[in-house]
């Protein structure tokens, strides 16, 4: 009598097909891991360049609403512009390369200091030679603000 024995075929995974899918799994996690990192530093450098833009664009505006309100303008160095107000204020606007800050200047007592941009890596201002021949006041200044 011949028997023949017969196995049955268990459905499922063996530990072959487990540890594969398992491998693809991981190295997908892992890729997407990834680029989520890349990703989050992608929108935080992005986010950093636009609150120092911000910034120096308001900065720009209150400097040139000044300048062009001004009773007297006076250039004293590259990096710094000091101005009397038509209420008689004095005023400086100082950068600051140590801790990359644009700051507005109160000269007057008691002396206070705002800073208007951050992440500035150069602000330059240059006044014309020349006065203006009926009020001798120069109001022609080139400034430019370099950003990070």
């Amino acid at each position: 009598m011949n028997v023949r024995r017969t196995r049955k075929r268990r459905a499922g995974l063996g530990i072959v097909e487990l540890l594969i899918s398992l491998a693809i799994c991981s190295s997908l996690l892992c890729a997407i891991g990834v680029a989520y990192v890349a990703s989050a530093a992608a929108v935080e450098t992005n986010e950093k360049f636009f609150r120092a833009t911000q910034g120096a664009r308001v900065a720009m505006t209150q400097l040139q609403t000044a300048i062009r309100r001004c009773d007297d303008c006076e250039v004293v160095s590259p990096t710094r512009i000091d101005l009397i107000t038509y209420d008689n204020k004095d005023i400086s606007y100082i950068y600051d390369s140590s801790t990359k800050q644009l700051r507005y200047v109160t000269n007057s007592m008691p002396t206070s200091t705002y800073v208007l941009a951050r992440n500035v890596t150069a602000v330059s201002f240059v006044g014309d030679s020349e006065n203006h021949p009926t009020t001798g006041v120069s109001r022609v200044v080139r400034i430019t603000i370099s950003l990070d």
